[in-house]
């Protein structure tokens, strides 16, 4: 009999269940908007053995992804997924809340 999984929280990784899941010592981990891949480097610490792609198509994020992670088993893309081939119209958050914003400049 299995124990049920936890309750998913986003923006965290339990460790243990995520271990649990995976169920492979080597993993192939594809992670899409990998941010500043500070995520990615808990996948690295957990997982001795994985290979990881990792896709983050901000130019900032993927700016401070290349600082933080050097570790040869993994491969960044500047790059978004989607369900199509081709080129699509990114647009970059001004990071600031929507109440900031002045109307018409985003």
């Amino acid at each position: 009999m299995s124990v049920p999984l936890p309750p998913v929280t986003p923006g965290t990784i339990n460790p243990i269940c995520l271990r649990e899941l995976v169920g492979k010592a080597a993993p192939v981990i594809l992670e899409i908007g990998a941010n500043d891949g500070s995520h990615t480097l808990q996948f690295l610490k957990l997982f001795s053995s994985a290979r990881i792609y990792a896709f983050e198509p901000d130019p900032r994020a993927f700016a401070k992804f290349k600082v933080n992670v050097t570790d040869l088993r993994v491969s960044a893309f500047e790059m978004a997924i989607g369900a199509k081939d081709g080129e699509a119209e990114f647009h970059v958050s001004s990071g600031l809340p929507p109440e900031l914003l002045v109307r018409g400049q985003n």
